[in-house]
């Protein structure tokens, strides 16, 4: 939410961005999106990772039955 929020901050100022010698520049807005993308996808790989392993792990014990 902190990256999302200083985007504007960052378009409007420029900060941090810099001018390579090779005829390439940085703008820092984009590395902070590039990054916001990363962490979606991470996220996704990270949640259906827990949530396999949580399966597997639910597996191996079998459900009790109730007595009524």
């Amino acid at each position: 939410f902190a990256i999302y929020q200083s985007l504007p901050y960052f378009e409007s100022l420029g900060t941090y961005s810099t001018k390579l010698p090779f005829d390439l520049s940085v703008y820092f807005p984009y590395v902070l999106k590039i990054y916001l993308m990363m962490l979606f996808i991470g996220m996704y790989f990270t949640y259906s990772h827990l949530y396999s392993e949580r399966r597997d792990i639910l597996r191996i014990f079998p459900m009790k039955k109730k007595k009524m």
